[in-house]
């Protein structure tokens, strides 16, 4: 998988033909990240510190054959995928707090990474509860669009209507 990433980063972008070097490694190094975590959902701060120090290494590992920064990145990427999944699960086991007044930016090209883990899941907690509000507020409207055809329909409270946006999430 790797080596299948690593080329289509290379023959999309035409660096097969551009010199390996030091702007060559930092341009891959930042497509790479990029490509993987093009919303800032799983890396950190504090990963890209720990991944910068192979910035200007890439072309000297290509030459060499060793595609430590690749393990080392995606290897990160993965774990953070297991751990979305569990944190995800837990944050939606139980109703958001709808009285706290709270903004996310999604304009993900502007928003930095998170500085740190705690950050991260905070972030992660804020999306989970946009998505949420979003389909209860999507389910009350075809409610109002079921009770103007018919006036028997039997509206459901916004208990139940987040209940199900939670499941569904």
């Amino acid at each position: 998988v790797i080596i299948y990433v690593l080329k289509n980063i290379l023959t999309r972008g035409h660096y097969v033909q551009k010199e390996l070097n030091d702007d060559f490694s930092e341009h891959v190094y930042n497509d790479f990240i990029t490509s993987l975590d093009p919303s800032k959902r799983y890396f950190t701060q504090e990963d890209l510190t720990e991944f910068s120090q192979y910035k200007y290494e890439i072309d000297n590992q290509l030459q060499e054959s060793n595609i430590d920064f690749y393990k080392l990145v995606y290897g990160r990427f993965l774990e953070k995928l297991q751990t979305a999944k569990i944190t995800y699960k837990n944050f939606l086991l139980q109703p958001f707090d709808y009285t706290k007044k709270e903004v996310i930016d999604l304009d993900y090209k502007k928003v930095p990474f998170a500085k740190n883990e705690n950050e991260l899941l905070d972030y992660w907690r804020q999306q989970l509860k946009l998505q949420v509000l979003s389909r209860i507020q999507e389910a009350d409207e075809q409610q109002e669009e079921k009770l103007k055809k018919d006036p028997t329909f039997k509206i459901k409270n916004f208990e139940t209507l987040e209940f199900e946006a939670r499941t569904a999430v």
